[in-house]
């Protein structure tokens, strides 16, 4: 009990993540994007939650698109990324206005060392409180490798024709209670990711 557990969980626990302003208290469940990664992040969350009422010092902190170095290069960023960078091209889907609240890994990091700082055992919606679409993403990759192109292609599939976005999470709790802020947005990570890549 005197060790303070930070657990990192994730956006994907809330049952509608593609509503706006999600906050801490609304409504979990299993999602068809988050599926049986999001159920562990919930069970996991439970359990933690249990033994916090026991005594457990924790904080349970739910990231939205985590992005940063290291990341899978089939993550959405490194792949648009990767693509400029070698002159290919980047082949987006209809609606190109899809967006998702993009986050760098190095302000989740810095949010822990807030919540350890501040001993602030709670729960919080770590996001960049910036919504970037699609197309604002694979336009950003091109303007850093300054190469590559993009391609824009209409989609049959009824299911990806309704305009979105993808954790939109509400970071005030966060920023009142932590003094926790974002400090790099999507251009500037890519940036990052980019010379990470070419050292």
């Amino acid at each position: 009990r005197s060790v303070p557990i930070i657990y990192i969980s994730s956006g994907s626990v809330y049952l509608k993540p593609h509503d706006n302003f999600i906050k801490e208290n609304d409504i979990l469940g299993i999602n068809d994007l988050g599926k049986i990664y999001g159920m562990t992040k919930i069970l996991a969350e439970n359990v933690f939650n249990l033994y916090k009422s026991k005594g457990l010092k924790v904080s349970i902190l739910r990231p939205s698109s985590l992005y940063g170095h290291g990341m899978k290069n089939n993550n959405v960023v490194s792949k648009f990324l990767n693509l400029a960078k070698n002159g290919e091209t980047i082949e987006i889907y209809k609606p190109f206005n899809n967006s998702i609240d993009f986050l760098h890994a190095s302000d989740l990091s810095y949010a822990v060392l807030k919540v350890l700082k501040k001993e602030c055992w709670e729960t919080f919606n770590i996001s960049s409180g910036s919504l970037c679409t699609i197309k604002e993403l694979a336009e950003s990759c091109l303007e850093v490798a300054k190469n590559g192109k993009i391609k824009f292609l209409d989609t049959d599939d009824k299911r990806l024709k309704q305009t979105s976005s993808t954790f939109s999470l509400d970071n005030h709790k966060a920023k009142l209670k932590l003094g926790w802020n974002s400090k790099i947005d999507i251009k500037k990570g890519l940036r990052l990711l980019y010379l990470n890549s070419i050292e």
